[in-house]
């Protein structure tokens, strides 16, 4: 299994913006405007929290986990600059999305020190904080019948590499029940899904074999 740096195992904790409309329009069944207007607003109200990617990965290689809430340099908080479009020379707007990256945001310009006339539109990468986005965009609770369709999907997973690991599987079953919680997975979904294979309910310790 390839290594995974702790930038890469800590971005699991966290959501893109174009994670972010696509959850928001999965829960609420809107289109991406009404998306976007959704989010600016719980932005301005302060109940979501977005943080600059660059800042996040010097926080995680210094050490820090979870939301780094002394991070000084925020993004804007206003909740138009959240429901921009695609960026638009003619008409630049803070806000505006990279048409390059939409995960982008237009925050400014880069000027040529030698050609004060001469610039280039600047992007950051904004990034939400899951377990938060989640909380305010709840996705109906898993039924006892999707937890089936979970474990089901799931058996010949395990079954074929005993050590899966735990993300991993719960990304890959969240793909077909997204409204499965990580809480029923672990406690109820991952255990039968091991039984079935004819594994121990839970994964014995140990370091996973190199694959090539």
């Amino acid at each position: 299994m390839p290594y995974k740096s702790k930038a890469e195992r800590e971005a699991t904790s966290w959501m893109t913006r174009t994670n972010l409309i696509s959850h928001v329009q999965n829960v609420d069944c809107c289109d991406e405007s009404k998306a976007r207007q959704q989010i600016g607003a719980a932005i301005a109200d302060r109940e979501l929290l977005p943080v600059w990617t660059d800042l996040l990965e010097v926080f995680w290689k210094l050490g820090g986990k979870g939301f780094p809430i002394q991070i000084a340099d925020k993004p804007p908080r206003d909740a138009k600059f959240w429901q921009q479009v695609q960026f638009d020379p003619a008409d630049p707007r803070k806000g505006q999305f990279d048409p390059d990256d939409p995960d982008r945001v237009f925050v400014g310009w880069n000027y040529d020190f030698d050609d004060p006339d001469v610039r280039e539109p600047r992007f950051r990468k904004p990034m939400f904080w899951r377990d938060r986005a989640e909380d305010i965009w709840r996705l109906p609770d898993a039924t006892a019948r999707d937890e089936k369709k979970a474990v089901d999907f799931l058996t010949p997973l395990v079954k074929a590499d005993p050590k899966l690991p735990f993300q991993k599987a719960l990304d890959m079953c969240r793909k077909e029940i997204p409204q499965l919680s990580e809480y029923g997975f672990r406690y109820r979904v991952l255990g039968k899904a091991r039984e079935a294979a004819g594994l121990p309910k839970t994964q014995v310790p140990g370091r996973r074999k190199p694959s090539c």
